[in-house]
């Protein structure tokens, strides 16, 4: 019987890429990567047309912008040193209470107490999130009116005056911010990805078919080249993205303490005030051992740059859990009468 003589001609494959899977950052570096791979080649030889060149450049420019949005913004960065003014003259207004309540004088001192007794249930407001802490600031200073002859009793009138000025600017650099997010009228990522992804996919078929047909034999090479970088990307990003997938991965030991530390919100949240229900566990963590750090998100909060509002807290030897005022901090020891960052709750070694 005559054997069959079939010759299959040569086929080059780009590999799958599997970037559905990337953080937004990571797949935007990669389609940045490639494109730059494919537009340094032969359009015509290729068979990539301009059109669909440009929808894969507009597709990455607006995951660009939308990364960008979604990490600062010039508003969001005023917003955040407001924010920080905000909180350091809070702070100033409730350390001179404090402080003026062992006051020698009598009548400051009894200034100081009708101040403490007043300002009480703003104890910790710095802590909030950014658009709670305004509505709060503005009740403080409501509740301040009331307290003129106090205020000035300890020379409070500067402080206030100023912490009223910079509320006012957060609330207006706040709504310009709103506003500039409803004029961009940009989709949302989780709607362009795709997109992305699925232009990048007919570019590889594309160049992948350009092998096959190949007006002479001399175009082969350049595009099989091609395939060749654009598989050394995909490797490389494959490999990133399991190494990171690697070290999220918890430990038996990480996972029995995380556990732990879920069993131990309820009583903690209460302890501090907030509603049923209203942290739960992110997944992050920094630190080791003891001293590892947990990060909580508050229900329904959101910080200055609109991302979810957050606490970071750390468990004791008993399972329970103090707060820490800023990852990698270590927890503050409290002190004083009214003013409680931490919203009441004793943190770690503090007596």
């Amino acid at each position: 019987m005559e054997r069959l003589n079939i010759k299959i001609p040569k086929m080059v494959m780009v590999k799958a890429s599997q970037c559905v899977h990337y953080s937004n950052s990571h797949h935007l570096q990669f389609m940045f990567n490639v494109y730059a791979l494919v537009k340094a080649g032969d359009k015509v030889k290729l068979h990539l047309t301009d059109e669909l060149l440009k929808s894969w450049n507009d597709c990455i420019e607006l995951e660009t912008e939308l990364n960008k949005q979604a990490t600062a913004t010039v508003h969001t960065e005023q917003m955040a040193a407001l924010d920080r003014q905000r909180d350091t003259l809070l702070t100033n207004l409730f350390g001179i209470v404090r402080v003026q309540l062992k006051s020698p004088v009598q009548a400051v001192k009894e200034a100081a107490q009708k101040l403490d007794k007043a300002l009480g249930v703003y104890a910790g407001i710095q802590s909030k999130a950014a658009d709670a802490e305004t509505a709060e600031v503005r009740g403080l200073l409501k509740d301040l009116e009331r307290f003129s002859a106090e205020m000035t009793a300890l020379g409070l009138a500067p402080v206030v005056a100023e912490l009223k000025a910079v509320n006012e600017k957060f609330q207006t650099v706040y709504n310009e911010r709103q506003v500039k997010v409803v004029d961009a009228k940009l989709p949302p990522l989780a709607e362009v990805r795709p997109q992305t992804d699925a232009v990048f996919n007919a570019v590889c078929h594309y160049i992948e078919a350009s092998y096959l047909l190949a007006a002479t034999e001399d175009d082969r090479p350049p595009i099989e080249r091609l395939v060749d970088q654009i598989n050394q990307e995909i490797d490389h990003f494959k490999t990133a993205y399991k190494q990171s997938a690697a070290q999220k991965k918890p430990s038996p030991a990480v996972k029995e303490r995380e556990e732990k530390l879920k069993a131990a919100i309820p009583a903690f949240a209460e302890k501090a005030g907030y509603d049923e229900g209203a942290l739960t566990y992110t997944g992050k963590g920094k630190g080791a051992g003891m001293k590892r750090q947990y990060e909580l998100a508050i229900k329904d909060r959101k910080t200055a740059d609109g991302k979810p509002a957050t606490i970071w807290v750390v468990m004791g030897k008993d399972g329970s859990l103090f707060l820490v005022e800023k990852a990698n901090e270590k927890p503050k020891t409290g002190g004083g009468t009214t003013e409680k960052s931490d919203f009441g709750i004793k943190h770690k070694n503090q007596p």
